[in-house]
């Protein structure tokens, strides 16, 4: 391209960057980013702002970091993942200590992704989870009875189990949950967070198969209402740049009514009747009996103990061709059961 007086003018083409790759540039975290774009009057305006998040381009960004060289970067580089989740748990702890309290208010013997999930919607978590839920018109106490309704049985029999049973053993955290603690890191890493909050374990558990996440309480619920993965995780990164998110919720229009869930879950399997005769869908909470071989020693498969769902009356849960509904493979294996 040319000029008035013909000598040649670059042109840099319009390139938007998000909240992650501007905090990456200015060598931030994204929180200080927030930050940034809030208290400093000079700081670009957003170009765009989608659904997930606000947009400049990368050339404001750079103006602006050559007009601040003093500002100052975040001390250290961003934090690597670490199995531990040695430094970065402020908010985590928390959040697994209402859902081991949501799993043993149901007399569960694990520690499960539905757990998590109720937990994210306690008003006593902290972060952003519980107020992008209740956006969407969730609340705690409707959505904990409902689920339990759902899944244990309509009318729930509370005295049964306040008395519950002693066949099942405890198997601490799902293989599910474990990989929705690892996700959560991931998304921290990801948007270049300072640590794992609540709303990295809500993103986690959206990011399930979706035939999964339509059995869980924030799934069902938000599923029921219209509302995909997508949107909710749009949602959760657009309200994470806010730095008053409450406002910002307040301004969205109200969510839509829910539609009427069926009368039981979708099962992909039939269950066949217990041995007293009773159907095992309306015999939850089922808990879970580690599976052992003939010597009575737990079996594992790909370094997971194989374990398989038993009523609230102690009975084994299975299809009617049979098979032992349980832990991946176990439904698949002829073994001795304690």
């Amino acid at each position: 391209m040319s000029d008035a007086t013909g000598g040649t003018v670059l042109t840099m083409p319009r390139q938007l960057v998000d909240s992650v790759d501007a905090a990456a540039i200015l060598g931030v975290t994204r929180p200080r980013l927030v930050r940034l774009a809030s208290d400093e009057p000079d700081f670009p305006t957003a170009e765009e702002i989608v659904s997930s998040g606000r947009k400049w381009t990368r050339l404001a960004i750079l103006e602006w970091a050559l007009r601040h060289p003093e500002s100052p970067s975040d001390p250290g580089q961003i934090w690597q993942p670490t199995l531990t989740f040695a430094g970065v748990l402020d908010q985590v702890r928390p959040v697994m200590t209402l859902a081991n309290n949501e799993a043993n208010h149901w007399h569960h013997s694990w520690r499960g992704v539905e757990h998590l999930e109720l937990a994210l919607l306690n008003p006593e978590c902290p972060g952003l989870a519980p107020l992008i839920l209740e956006s969407y018109g969730l609340v705690f106490d409707a959505v904990r009875k409902e689920f339990a309704e759902w899944w244990f049985g309509d009318p729930y029999d509370h005295p049964e189990i306040a008395h519950p049973s002693t066949h099942g053993i405890v198997v601490g955290h799902t293989s599910q949950l474990d990989q929705a603690l690892h996700r959560a890191q991931h998304w921290a890493i990801r948007r270049r967070d300072d640590v794992v909050r609540s709303e990295h374990l809500l993103l986690a558990s959206g990011d399930d198969e979706p035939d999964q996440w339509s059995f869980t309480p924030i799934g069902e619920q938000l599923l029921r209402r219209s509302v995909t993965q997508q949107q909710l995780r749009d949602r959760i990164l657009r309200v994470s740049e806010e730095v008053e998110p409450r406002g910002f919720l307040s301004q969205l229009p109200p969510p839509p009514p829910a539609t009427p869930r069926p009368t039981f879950p979708a099962y992909s399997e039939e269950f066949a009747r217990s041995p007293i005769g009773d159907d095992p869908r309306l015999r939850r909470p089922w808990s879970t009996r580690l599976i052992v071989d003939k010597h009575d020693e737990p079996v594992e498969l790909n370094g997971e103990f194989l374990s398989c769902f038993i009523d609230r009356d102690g009975f084994p849960v299975r299809t009617t061709d049979g098979r032992v509904l349980g832990s991946p493979g176990s439904s698949r294996r002829v073994l001795h059961r304690r």
